[in-house]
């Protein structure tokens, strides 16, 4: 007897207006949110390649979220 397997659970996805609202950012901003919850690339990696330390990729990482919140409430809302 053979048993199939259900379908595994969707991953989450980031809405796709996110892509779009990057640009918006400031380019350091984008890259590390672009780079890190994104693409899933580790922090460690990140930090090596920007010739960063991975305490300051978490500082970055933390106000670029806190700029695309600020983004996705004006998107959301229609503000400009």
């Amino acid at each position: 007897r053979c048993e199939i397997a259900p379908d595994p659970e969707p991953e989450p996805v980031a809405c796709g207006y996110i892509h779009d609202l990057l640009p918006l950012l400031r380019p350091d901003y984008a890259e590390i949110i672009r780079r890190v919850d994104l693409e899933d690339t580790p922090r460690q990696r990140v930090a090596a390649e920007l010739g960063l330390t991975t305490n300051n990729v978490g500082v970055r990482l933390h106000r670029a979220r806190r700029a695309l919140r600020i983004e996705i409430e004006r998107h959301c809302q229609g503000g400009p």
